[in-house]
């Protein structure tokens, strides 16, 4: 049988590398969406500890300026705080688009797999019929060929078992 070579090789392998690729991005994203929640948890931890070391500072009577100096210090772990959600939400975003980015290529691959693989079991399937063709053939021929030594040793014998008056006929003419 011929060596089987799609004519979809050099798609398939493109988009195996794509997989791959989309893989990889899926990975970093997800990689960099466990950072975002790790400096998140720990903003928000200090956060909490801001808030509690300014509740207990109010707790023992403060005054104005230290108390400006604790709201700002509140106010800007706060901040903090809402741009480490904002970061963790990004991640998550840019997590779901490779994702999906991901899913889209993998239904890519596999469509050029199933071409790959109809167009081999074509391929199969028409190497069978012409080593079948090739076999019927191969048969006829043999059988003619028997038929015709079948045939030939028939008229030989034929020709042996002339009767008597035949073969004297036979001799006289010569």
């Amino acid at each position: 049988m011929k060596r089987f070579q799609s004519r979809y090789d050099r798609i398939q392998q493109l988009r195996h590398q794509h997989e791959r690729l989309a893989k990889t991005e899926v990975a970093s994203r997800t990689a960099e969406l466990n950072v975002a929640i790790e400096v998140e948890q720990l903003g928000q931890k200090e956060l909490r500890g801001v808030q509690q070391a300014a509740a207990a500072q109010l707790s023992l009577g403060v005054t104005g300026s230290f108390l400006s100096n604790l709201l700002a210090n509140v106010a800007r772990e706060e901040q903090q705080f809402c741009e480490c959600r904002k970061q963790r939400q990004v991640a998550e975003k840019r997590v779901e688009q490779a994702m999906s980015t991901y899913q889209t290529v993998r239904l890519e691959l596999r469509t050029v797999e199933m071409l790959v693989q109809d167009e081999k079991k074509e391929h199969r399937l028409g190497e069978l019929r012409l080593e079948e063709k090739k076999q019927e053939e191969r048969s006829a021929n043999d059988w003619f060929r028997k038929q015709s030594s079948a045939t030939g040793m028939l008229n030989s014998l034929a020709e042996n078992e002339l009767n008597p008056q035949d073969k004297h006929r036979k001799e006289e003419s010569l």
